[in-house]
């Protein structure tokens, strides 16, 4: 019975032009037709209409519309059966909303155009992402000494011969030697004669010069003038059978040096020492000094490339000396003293770099020097207790160390002054009353290693 009903209601409500009617069966759901309750429903209905959220995914408002006329067709059964617990009127009202086409007045609305969904543009492809070349590691430079800077080489191109630069640097290193034997000499160079002088304290002073020729076996020779200057004082300590000068001295050394090929350099040693002199009423005397120093060196030299070059270093220096001798007196005042004379020094090296770049490192320089000598004078006595003693001195020099050594980019050089030499002197003491003293000297040498064509010195002593 609720079939025909329903046939009969939805027959005649889907008819054209036919007013909407709900079924007659009570209880009757939309849900039941296979539609999904929906607002929007009515719209989806409407002729033209696109599906949204159609009761079944894919139909069409025709196709459901054949659909439902094969179901309301006499002896028909719908697909589902209706819901008795539904009522009339909200099955009404859900089928009036998916059913009903939209109430306007007017002329009916056109059904909207839908554009056909453009087909995507195929985008360009991007090309694809190339990462940067990973830059490779940074190559690690080999393990050798970095290039020298030109001009600081060693040796002249395809020789054996220094350098203007490394000739230098060995020759100054060689320099201080010869200050030192400038500043030491003998006792007659430094107090004159005081034999001549009365028992008593004083002061003196003397200055000196001297020209060295040097051959150190390494560098080029070169040559040194020296001068310079000592101021002393003393007191007296007599003795029972003499006497005793104990004192202390201190003086300034300058050594100008001009290389071979060359180049210059300049020393300046500033010293200071003590001395301790015994003098035996029988002829016996015994003289020692120790001194310390303090030494600059320098040169500057024109490279290869006529560029100019310099250096410069500091170092310490220390020595002692002890002198012995005896005098026999012959008659008519004639006398012969024979002499023995040992000295030891050392020159401080450094490490230092020349301004072209050369690495220098001098290592020190060593002295051990023996000295035997023959001193033979006469006396003269002018009155008032002046006295004039002019004398000749005969002394072979020998050098038992002499050696250093000099690393020029850590080129080693081994430096050479040993070896001996004759030394010839005449001088001049006296006694000008009876507080002052004058004495000088001129003195030569010749030696496998150092010549000395002249060494001149002068000085002065005053006794309380």
């Amino acid at each position: 019975m609720i079939s025909g009903i329903l046939q009969q209601d939805l027959g005649s409500w889907l008819a054209p032009d036919a007013a909407k009617r709900s079924p007659s069966e009570p209880g009757k759901a939309a849900e039941k037709i296979g539609v999904m309750p929906n607002e929007d429903l009515g719209k989806w209905l409407v002729p033209g209409a696109q599906k949204n959220n159609p009761p079944e995914p894919g139909k069409t408002l025709d196709e459901i519309r054949a659909g439902l006329e094969k179901w309301v067709a006499p002896g028909s059964k719908p697909p589902v059966e209706p819901d008795p617990d539904k009522a009339t009127q909200a099955y009404r009202k859900d089928l009036d909303k998916w059913l009903a086409p939209p109430a306007k007045s007017g002329p009916p609305e056109a059904p909207p155009v839908v554009q056909p969904e453009a087909p995507p543009q195929a985008q360009p492809e991007a090309p694809p992402v190339v990462p940067p070349p990973a830059e490779p590691p940074a190559a690690r430079p080999p393990a050798v000494p970095p290039a020298r800077p030109a001009g600081d080489a060693v040796y002249v191109p395809g020789t054996r011969t220094l350098t203007p630069t490394a000739n230098a640097a060995v020759g100054t290193a060689s320099a201080a030697q010869g200050l030192w034997q400038a500043e030491m000499n003998a006792l007659s160079k430094r107090m004159g004669e005081l034999r001549l002088t009365p028992v008593a304290g004083g002061v003196w002073g003397r200055a000196f010069g001297r020209r060295q020729d040097v051959d150190n076996r390494v560098s080029r020779e070169f040559r040194q003038t020296i001068s310079g200057f000592e101021l002393g004082a003393d007191t007296a300590l007599p003795v029972a059978d003499g006497r005793w000068h104990v004192g202390a001295v201190a003086g300034y050394t300058n050594g100008r040096i001009k290389f071979d090929r060359g180049g210059t350099g300049d020393d300046d040693s500033v010293h200071v020492g003590a001395y301790a002199t015994y003098i035996e009423d029988g002829g016996f005397y015994m003289d020692g000094i120790v001194r310390v120093s303090r030494i600059r060196h320098a040169f500057k030299v024109d490279d290869a490339k006529g560029r100019r070059v310099r250096g410069q270093y500091r170092g310490n220096g220390v020595g002692a000396s002890l002198e012995l001798g005896k005098r026999f007196t012959w008659p008519g005042a004639w006398y012969v003293e024979p002499q023995l004379e040992v000295a030891a020094f050392h020159a401080q090296g450094a490490d230092y770099t020349a301004s072209n770049g050369l690495r220098i490192k001098d290592d020190g320089t060593n002295s051990m020097l023996g000295r035997l000598g023959l001193h033979v004078g006469r006396q003269f006595d002018l009155g008032d207790g002046r006295v004039v003693q002019p004398y000749m001195k005969l002394s072979w020099v020998q050098e038992f160390d002499g050696k250093g050594t000099v690393r020029t980019n850590d080129i080693r050089h081994k430096v050479r002054l040993d070896g001996g030499r004759t030394e010839l002197a005449v001088g001049v003491a006296s006694q000008l009353g009876k507080h002052g003293s004058l004495f000088g000297s001129y003195e030569y040498a010749k030696g496998s290693r150092q010549t000395m064509p002249w060494t001149f010195h002068v000085g002065y002593r005053y006794a309380w």
